[in-house]
């Protein structure tokens, strides 16, 4: 029995030693791959060239091991490969189905010492072996280029440099250039030179094999002299292919649907300018969309960031960006309406992000910036210096305050001290990849270092530049730059390389429009003659012109001449009247407005004529107004002279649609108590659409300092009308400015965008706390926020006044139900109004 027992311990502990053993054994098991290249007579051999053999299941690898493996993967037959023992071990007898025994192999170039077929050899090793033509004393020279892997640009020159090999006093393997070699790639020949160095030039990209050869003559006949390299070159398409890439995206309607359409704009007319011959330019019809675009958003835009993009893109497109006219013919001056907001100290303008645009924006013609707006402009820039060179989150506020201070570096020493030191910081933030963070930050640090003559070719870090570092961040199809999500990286990559290219061929700098036509822009037509617009009240009326057809409603483009007209509408009477247009009005387009309001017919009927004379204003019936029908669905938004400051009671039978249950229980029980929002006759009505005129009355009752009356700027808005005193005062603080500039369509249903421009407007001109914080929305939508909104509606987001509606969206042009509303205004009440 003891034996038993101790043959049993004895056996446990010859399992536990094997067990700690056998593991630690198949750990030291290695898999490696390395690369071969066979050669024979001078000339690569098709299909061996470069490949990879991968060895597992051993500890260790030699030669032997390599060549037997790559003849099964690769040779095309039996026995190619074989090899015997000597008294200096193993050597090769047979290789690719030769057995000539003019057999040599070299590790990585040479670097390391192959003696037999026993080398071991390690993870990533080169092995190229040769089949001479030749033996002793007439072999090929062993010869190697001076990398084995190239990646270089399409159209770039290159060189690559051929060594061969010999031997020192000591019989030791040395390199020297390989002179009058010829090198071959894709059927082109290069020679080397007494350096060894050829010379390639690309154009196509893709991936070619290079190799060399040389021939002498033995015994008068020729032969091979060297054998055969080889290098693998990659050509990827150089910063100009990728700048045309994008170009071809972006000089179609492709601009139109894309968030940084403005930015875009301003690049193709770059573009344009440095590569004419290539006739890439946006057509006619789609700049007139763009143009509409950017009319439409600028005219209804308070944001001196949203301001400064729309003068940029206008002198892009060769437009005085102080003549600006929308479908309601009345002009504009954008430039005004920046420096108004700068007159106002407004804190959006010396934003450190966006002080460096309004300046640049100014820059674009004379007259736009006075000397006193620019050296306040210059001043907060030096102030706050220390906000913007900041770049623990990025340059980009860096590298944009340095664009916009270029013009004036030479002439202001203090804003020369800033430059330079602003440049170290820029330089100093370079990785070791060469770029400066991603693809955008990049693109914009070169734009910076293109206006003040830095090449960013020479902006290096570990031998890459930051344009070889803004290329290897280009898509995989080389039109764009990752990451490909949106947009903003391939704008500002393509904005960096169109800088490099005006600093190299010494055409000013980026952005700099001032040179281009100061056009009038127009939102609607391309004027031939004069333009005329009659204003009318009803706005519904109809117009009767002799010798003239409206391209739109109440529009008329007329050449030299004098017109008869006659205005009419059912219920009122008729006004005749009549237009002369001179041959200055038509030649310069200049506007001509026909206010005309018909008086009603007392009888209820059309008919007679009479008013009066053409272009004068037309003295408004007292009598006209109406009372408003109690029970028309606008309830919520009448004036409720019954209310009292009483809390109302609410509960869940207060509204038959609106139950305890539903998520907007309680914001349509807060905005009722607080006699915000009432209902209609069909209940609350939560899914139903709130109009602008509903949306200002609430905000119009909100406010305990409202003026009772003020004039009204809308054609659309009647003194007779439920929601005059509302509009108006929204209209004299700024809280709305229309969808026109005479037009403020109130019975449109209200846009989610809408809404949070119109509740932030009312937050400022309360002097309530809009400082909630600017982080980037997150939603897949949010490129589709007009331009126009989206501090806006960052701002109401942050705050947490506008949420998300779901599926991650934020749905920024869908319609605001009551429900939404109801809940955004107690968000607001409770979050910011306090």
């Amino acid at each position: 029995m003891k034996c038993k027992k101790l043959i049993g311990v004895i056996l446990c502990i010859s399992l536990v030693l094997m067990s700690a053993v056998f593991p630690a054994y198949a750990q030291d098991l290695q898999n490696i791959t390395v690369t071969v290249t066979a050669s024979m007579y001078g000339d690569l051999i098709e299909g061996a060239t470069l490949v990879n053999v991968e060895l597992n299941g051993k500890e260790s690898y030699n030669l032997n091991d390599v060549f037997s493996k790559f003849h099964s993967l690769y040779y095309d037959g039996e026995d190619g490969y074989s090899f015997e023992s000597g008294d200096y071990g193993d050597y090769i007898t047979g290789f690719w189905g030769d057995e000539s025994g003019n057999f040599g192999y070299q590790i990585n170039g040479g670097d390391r010492y192959a003696g037999g077929l026993d080398t071991l050899v390690e993870d990533g090793d080169y092995i190229d072996v040769t089949i001479y033509e030749n033996r002793y004393p007439d072999t090929e020279v062993y010869t190697k280029f001076d990398t084995y892997k190239k990646e270089v640009q399409a159209g770039e020159e290159f060189e690559i440099v051929l060594y061969q090999a010999g031997y020192d006093e000591n019989w030791n393997t040395v390199f020297s250039p390989c002179e009058g070699a010829t090198v071959v790639c894709d059927k082109d020949e290069y020679i080397t030179d007494s350096d060894g160095k050829a010379v390639l030039h690309i154009e196509n990209c893709g991936t070619y094999i290079i190799t060399a050869q040389k021939s002498k003559i033995v015994k008068e006949a020729e032969v091979c002299a060297i054998t055969a390299p080889v290098c693998e070159i990659t050509v990827k398409p150089g910063y100009s292919d990728i700048m045309d890439n994008i170009a071809d995206i972006y000089s179609t309607e492709t601009i139109l649907s894309d968030g940084n359409m403005i930015w875009f704009l301003a690049d193709m007319a770059v573009y344009d300018k440095v590569f004419p011959e290539k006739g890439k330019t946006l057509s006619e019809d789609v700049k007139k969309q763009c143009l509409e675009k950017i009319i439409s958003n600028a005219l209804s835009s308070s944001s001196s960031s949203n301001l400064a993009k729309s003068i940029l893109a206008l002198r892009a497109l060769g437009y005085d960006a102080r003549e600006v006219y929308g479908k309601d013919f009345k002009k504009t001056d954008l430039v005004a309406k920046l420096n108004g907001l700068i007159d106002e100290k407004s804190d959006s303008v010396t934003d450190i992000y966006t002080i460096s645009y309004v300046l640049l924006a100014l820059n674009q013609g004379e007259g736009y910036i006075s000397d006193e707006t620019r050296d306040y402009l210059l001043d907060e820039i030096i102030i706050n210096k220390e906000s913007w060179q900041e770049n623990e989150w990025g340059t980009d506020a860096a590298t944009a305050m340095l664009l916009a201070l270029a013009p004036y570096y030479d002439e202001n020493e203090e804003i020369k001290t800033v430059v330079d030191e602003t440049l170290d910081i820029v330089k100093g933030a370079q990785g070791e990849s060469g770029a400066i963070g991603n693809a955008a930050s990049t693109g914009l640090a070169m734009v910076a270092l293109s206006a003040f003559g830095i090449d960013p070719d020479e902006v290096i870090t570990n031998e890459m530049s930051l344009t070889d570092a803004l290329v290897n961040m280009a898509s995989e199809n080389y039109d764009g730059f990752e990451p490909m999500e949106n947009s903003f990286s391939t704008e500002q990559g393509f904005r960096g390389l169109l800088a490099l290219e005006l600093m190299k061929n010494d055409m000013g700098r980026m952005y700099d429009f001032s040179d281009s036509p100061m056009n009038s822009a127009w939102e609607t037509v391309e004027l031939s003659g004069c333009p005329v617009v009659f204003n009318t009240i009803p706005e519904k009326a109809k117009i009767e012109m002799s010798d003239a057809t409206a391209f739109e409603k109440g529009k008329y483009d007329l050449s030299e001449g004098t017109y008869t007209y006659t205005v009419s509408a059912n219920g009122y009477k008729n006004h005749s009247g009549t237009i002369t247009v001179s041959a200055e009005e038509a030649e310069n387009h200049i506007l001509k407005e026909i206010d005309v309001t018909l008086s009603k017919n007392q009888s209820g009927s059309g008919g007679g004529g009479g008013g009066s004379s053409g272009g004068a204003k037309e003295e408004k019936n007292e009598d006209k107004k109406e009372e408003i029908d109690e029970k028309e669905d606008v309830s919520d938004a009448e004036a409720n002279e019954n209310e009292t400051s009483d809390v109302k009671d609410f509960n869940e039978n207060t509204f038959e649609d609106v139950k305890t249950s539903d998520w907007y229980y309680e914001p349509v029980k807060y905005v009722y108590q607080n006699n915000l929002m009432q209902g209609t006759e069909k209940g609350f009505e939560p899914m139903g659409e709130m109009t602008r005129a509903m949306l200002v009355t609430v905000l119009f009752r909100m406010d305990s300092e409202k003026e009772e009356t003020a004039e009204n700027v809308f054609g659309d808005v009647a003194e007779d009308s439920w929601y005059f005193d509302s509009v108006s005062w929204a209209a004299k603080n700024n809280i709305v400015s229309g969808v026109s500039e005479n037009t403020f369509a109130p019975d449109e249903s209200v846009t989610r965008e809408q809404m949070a421009v119109i509740i932030y407007r009312y937050a400022l001109y309360k002097g309530y706390d809009v400082k909630q914080g600017n982080a980037p929305l997150s939603y897949e939508d949010k490129d589709s926020i007009s331009t126009w909104a989206s501090d806006a509606v960052i701002w109401a987001n942050n705050a947490g006044i506008i949420n998300g509606t779901g599926d991650g969206k934020i749905s920024p042009k869908d319609s605001a139900t009551r429900s939404q509303v109801a809940a955004i205004l107690m968000r607001f009440c409770k979050g910011i109004e306090k």
